[in-house]
């Protein structure tokens, strides 16, 4: 592997990629709190957490990216005719271009992830809707018998 490379993958692909894996934990996390911590189900509510919480996800990986290809914009030699810099700087963008291919795939595994977490979590809120239901139904049958006992 050429110092370009390794120069790429120490400078920007590693630590997004230790960013995203740290930013998809305290998402799921996050996630994971606000549905289980919350006694009164509002699906509405949880549903916009959700929302927002991926959504902020999604703009600070974004951001991200975005730096890192100003980065790399930033290292453009500013002599054209200096043959051997704009030949370094032509290496250093095959070099970003495979390297950014690489933090995509990334990208979309953990967005898949987030997705999953998401796919999760909503079921998580229509089962306990579910089970609310029911239990009222339950509830609503016991208190129908108990008044048909005590009218006999």
């Amino acid at each position: 592997m050429s110092d370009t490379a390794t120069d790429f993958i120490d400078t920007y692909q590693t630590p997004l990629c230790t960013y995203l894996q740290t930013q998809t934990d305290e998402l799921e996390k996050t996630l994971t709190d606000v549905t289980t911590q919350n006694d009164t189900i509002n699906t509405e509510e949880l549903e916009q957490r959700v929302e927002l919480e991926s959504n902020l996800f999604i703009k600070n990986v974004t951001n991200r990216l975005h730096h890192i290809r100003d980065e790399i914009k930033a290292r453009r030699p500013t002599d054209a005719n200096d043959t051997e810099a704009m030949n370094a700087y032509r290496h250093f963008l095959g070099i970003s271009a495979t390297g950014m291919t690489h933090i995509n795939e990334w990208f979309e595994r953990i967005i898949n992830r987030v997705k999953e977490i998401t796919e999760q979590i909503i079921e998580w809120i229509q089962n306990q809707v579910e089970r609310v239901v029911s239990f009222a139904q339950d509830i609503h049958e016991l208190f129908r018998s108990v008044w048909e006992i005590l009218t006999l």
